[in-house]
């Protein structure tokens, strides 16, 4: 019994030293003994927990031995008796002491030795107490380890959805960045939590100078990222990095976007300063133009020049002209001047040593003009005292005539005709007649100029009697040689309607027809009789001053309805020869509607005068001139400055060398007439083509 006690006794001082050298409470010299349990501790939002530091720094938290552990370190459990095994030699379970008994007499637990063991080389069985097990009864209190006790400096939950957070009063404020952004003063540090890019969209630029960005280091581990900021969206593949201390210089008010975001370091770069600004282009690399007589989008002859400059001292930079932003000419100097004519586009820019763009100009539309117009001027061989000025110009167009040396000019169209008639003889000196284009260029005609009267070839057989026993001449379609036989006709005109124009007895190629008519069976496409008459043009009696107008008018068929068309057809040799005989003016009248035009022309057109310059005769022009009348209650006539007539409407058509061209009012066609008008009776009362004044 004796050796029982000491072997107990040894034992329980063994196991006292163990459970001392574990930080583990002893009472006297013997440990407090608790179930096993695993050690709380309060629970927190992994959410905000910062990320766990690497494992080696990490101590380990108290615990029982494991299997790993030495075997003098581990309490032996209690075992059941093994087999064959009486209970008086299996040692009782430790107990907590019954109320009324003391943990002196608590017997110690122990274990039978094992097959081969000892009981001396056997430790008692017992367990390590728990760290927040109470402790047995009767066990003093301040023995007991202390409950941990709540986190009070543990931080505020944030929303799940927080973009960025920053600290006020001690506590945090979280939140998407666009619902914080207007709780900042603007001097705070904001942590951002989001990896997506953010975006103010109306950020105040300057109440944001003072924010300082950080990457929250619970979402992006320390040294590893970085909070960036720009004026441009980093998804657009080039942004310029923003430190926001640049944006003090901002206005009050100014706003803009702003975009935020937490970008990786690059692990070889050391972590990042605070962005510096990005320096402005410095000045002198932004290419600098200076014109001289440049004039947008206006025509000009003087020579167009630009100086340009720019290039940074030192650099080796070179200038060139980008033409019609497709051709890069580099120049050898800093001006370019305008050599090609015609409308288009330049700009310049300013190249470096490789040929790359440094800096590029605005674009410049030029309008060059520098030959002065093709001109020919020609004294008229069939009408005294006539001059005709024809001018070409293809780039900016023939814009005047002046025949007295530019001290009056007259509007002139490109390619048209200008006569120029007195009636007297007169002389134009050289360098008296000049043509101007739109770009300002002069073409000035070297040589004198006599205009004269033009006496008419008599023909043989003197002027005539009036058709005493003579029969009539016809004058048609000539071969294109001018006849020697043109003569003053003499103006006696029959009493009778005709059906071919009949002046002096000679018949000339003038008729009218029926063209068109609303009435059926009404005799279309036959030759009409028509009257003729002399009178005096704007006076109202024909017998006051010598006769210059020939009157031809149509006898109306009175069966033709409300709509029909009358076709006067005459060439050009009819009405020169009215010229030379005294007549000025033809006027055809169908009903109380005239359309009148000069015998000196009224054909024009850039077709008209190549003809002409080819040589092609006036009497090979074949004229039609339709007048259509409509005397529907509801029509309106389309009228113009030379169209008077509410009922009826004009056209004109000539055929010449196979080939016909209908004439327009426009001079912009190949083919036009002018003072031709078309209007009333009492049209003849006013002056000839003035009529519209009245």
């Amino acid at each position: 019994m004796k050796k029982l006690i000491c072997l107990l006794a040894m034992c329980l001082c063994l196991n006292g030293v163990a459970v001392a050298e574990a930080g583990l409470p002893v009472e006297g010299g013997a440990p407090v003994q608790a179930e096993p349990a695993q050690a709380q501790t309060p629970a927190v939002d992994e959410a905000l927990q910062p990320a766990a530091p690497p494992a080696e720094n990490v101590p380990a938290p108290e615990q029982a031995p494991q299997e790993s552990q030495s075997a003098e370190n581990v309490p032996v459990p209690e075992q059941a008796p093994q087999e064959g095994q009486s209970a008086e030699n299996v040692p009782a379970p430790e107990h907590a002491s019954q109320e009324g008994q003391s943990a002196e007499n608590v017997p110690a637990p122990e274990q039978a030795p094992q097959e081969g063991q000892s009981a001396e080389n056997q430790p008692a069985p017992e367990q390590a107490p728990a760290e927040n097990q109470p402790a047995p009864d009767g066990a003093p209190a301040e023995s007991q380890p202390a409950e941990a006790a709540p986190a009070d400096n543990a931080p505020a939950a944030l929303p799940e959805d927080a973009e960025a957070w920053f600290e006020r009063d001690g506590a945090r404020m979280g939140g998407r960045l666009a619902e914080i952004a207007g709780l900042l003063n603007g001097d705070e540090a904001l942590y951002i939590r989001s990896r997506e890019l953010l975006c103010l969209p109306e950020a105040p630029l300057k109440r944001l100078s003072g924010l300082t960005l950080l990457p929250d280091a619970e979402i992006f581990p320390e040294g590893k990222y970085e909070a960036r900021a720009s004026l441009e969206s980093p998804l657009n593949g080039t942004y310029v990095p923003l430190a926001l201390s640049e944006l003090a210089a901002r206005g009050e008010d100014e706003r803009a976007a702003l975009y935020i975001w937490v970008a990786e370091i690059a692990p070889e770069a050391a972590p990042a300063p605070e962005a510096a600004p990005v320096p402005e282009a410095a000045p002198q690399s932004v290419i600098s133009v200076w014109p001289e007589n440049y004039r947008p989008g206006a025509w000009c002859g003087t020579d167009v020049r630009f100086t340009l400059g720019g290039i940074p001292e030192g650099e080796k930079y070179t200038y060139a002209a980008i033409i019609y932003d497709e051709r890069i000419v580099p120049l050898s100097d800093n001006v370019w001047s305008a050599q090609q004519e015609g409308v288009y586009t330049v700009r310049f820019a300013m190249l470096d040593g490789i040929g790359d763009i440094v800096s590029a100009s605005e674009k410049y539309t030029l309008w060059i003009d520098h030959t002065a117009p093709d001109v020919v001027v020609l004294p008229d061989e069939e009408v005294s005292y006539t001059l005709h000025v024809v001018a070409r110009d293809n780039i900016s167009g023939a814009a005047g005539v002046s025949l007295d040396g530019g001290a009056t000019w007259t509007a002139l169209s490109n390619d048209v005709s200008f006569t120029y008639t007195t009636d007297h003889a007169q002389t134009f000196p050289s360098g008296s007649i000049l043509v101007s284009d739109n770009a300002g260029n002069i073409y000035a005609f070297e040589g004198e100029i006599t205009l004269d009267k033009i006496e008419p070839v008599p023909g043989p057989g003197g002027g005539g009697g009036g058709g005493t026993g003579k029969p009539a001449k016809t004058h048609a379609s000539g071969d294109g040689e001018e006849s020697p036989e043109y003569d003053q006709l003499a103006l006696e005109l029959p009493a009778s309607p005709m059906k071919q124009l009949t002046v002096g007895g000679e018949r000339m190629d003038l008729t009218l027809t029926l063209a068109d008519a609303q009435q059926s069976g009404a005799p279309v496409g036959q030759t009409q009789p028509f009257t003729a008459a002399l009178a005096r043009w704007g006076a109202s009696d024909g017998a006051q001053g010598e006769a210059d107008t020939l009157i031809l008018t149509a006898e109306v068929d009175a069966d033709l309805g409300d709509r029909y068309t009358y076709q006067w057809r005459f060439n050009g040799e009819v009405y020169r020869m009215l010229a030379n005989s005294g007549i000025r003016y033809v006027a055809l009248a169908v009903g109380d509607d005239v359309a009148a035009f000069p015998t000196e022309g009224f054909t024009g057109g850039t077709k008209y005068t190549e003809l002409k310059m080819l040589g092609v005769s006036t009497r090979r022009f074949e004229y039609a001139l339709d007048m259509k009348v409509n005397r529907d209650p509801g029509y309106i006539s389309a009228m113009s400055d030379s169209d008077y007539s509410p009922s009826c409407d004009l056209s004109i058509r000539t055929e010449v060398e196979n080939m016909a061209y209908e004439l327009s009012s426009s001079t912009q066609s190949i083919m036009y007439f002018y003072d031709v008008y078309l209007g009333p009776r009492d049209m003849l009362n006013a002056p000839f083509g003035e009529y519209a004044a009245k």
